[in-house]
């Protein structure tokens, strides 16, 4: 029986010995991640890694055990969060992007995402990942201003289109005055088809252009406006991702002085 006993405390002491291996191996893991890691119950922290506290600018010393509503811009932003948990409760991950707050009082987008320790039961906690996309927001509103400056310009007719459906998801002024028809008209269903003069034309350009991921130069194609003038123009076309969709970039010029002025150079020099 002695033997027995010496025998299982042992196993115990073994077990435990892994375990704080194990734990110190976690530990060292979380806390040289390059993203913040925050447990949490009830939403209020449990335990978080050496980059959260970077992050927020807390220490573990001043935020565990507190509610993590410190954390957002708003009380109103922290209760929309909160429904959240309704997500992650079937089992789901939470994604987000969203402004939070730091202990000195300034302001960074946050990418968060969030899992149940168990998702049958929510009292086990959670684990959430916060990530500062400052330079990532930065990167694309500077990215937005250069689409806006090039998609303004009052020279080239543009227009953006699903490659799948072939219906306009955006166009500018440009493109409005040269068609005539209205923007509400044009994005409330219209396709491509229904403003060119030569729809299989058309239809084959535009599939070539998409099964070969490249961009495309027309030098001529006819087009035709609401009132049903029919007018020549160039156009240029590229695929590119826009709004989490892939899509149609395309430009058109209105030709029409150019190939008017051709003519009347041919009936020119025919003459001769």
């Amino acid at each position: 029986a002695y033997e027995g006993l010496q025998s299982e405390i042992a196993e115990r002491r073994q077990a435990e010995e892994k375990f704080r291996e194990l734990f110190n191996e976690q530990k060292v893991i979380l806390d040289n991640a390059g993203i913040g890691i925050a447990f949490l119950k009830d939403r209020k922290i449990l335990r978080i890694n050496n980059f959260f506290e970077k992050l927020l600018g807390y220490t573990s010393d001043e935020i565990i055990g507190t509610s993590t509503e410190r954390f957002y811009s708003s009380k109103e932003k922290y209760e929309e969060m909160g429904k959240a948990y309704n997500k992650i409760s079937k089992g789901e991950i939470c994604q987000t992007e969203i402004i939070m707050k730091r202990k000195d009082n300034t302001h960074f987008w946050c990418s968060i995402t969030g899992a149940a320790a168990n998702p049958a039961n929510l009292d086990e906690g959670s684990i959430w990942l916060l990530e500062n996309i400052d330079e990532r927001q930065d990167a694309l509103r500077e990215s937005e201003e250069k689409y806006r400056v090039v998609f303004n310009n009052e020279i080239y007719a543009i227009c953006i289109f699903d490659v799948e459906t072939l219906r306009f998801l955006d166009v500018n002024d440009a493109y409005v005055n040269l068609y005539g028809y209205s923007r509400d008209e044009l994005l409330s269903g219209m396709t491509i088809y229904e403003i060119t003069a030569e729809p299989l034309v058309s239809a084959d350009a535009a599939k070539q252009a998409i099964c070969e991921d490249r961009t495309m130069f027309i030098p001529l194609r006819y087009h035709r406006k609401k009132d049903g003038t029919v007018f020549p123009l160039e156009i240029v076309g590229g695929l590119y991702r826009w709004k989490g969709r892939k899509v149609m970039f395309a430009l058109a010029h209105d030709i029409g002085d150019r190939k008017k002025a051709e003519e009347e150079l041919l009936l020119y020099c025919s003459k001769f």
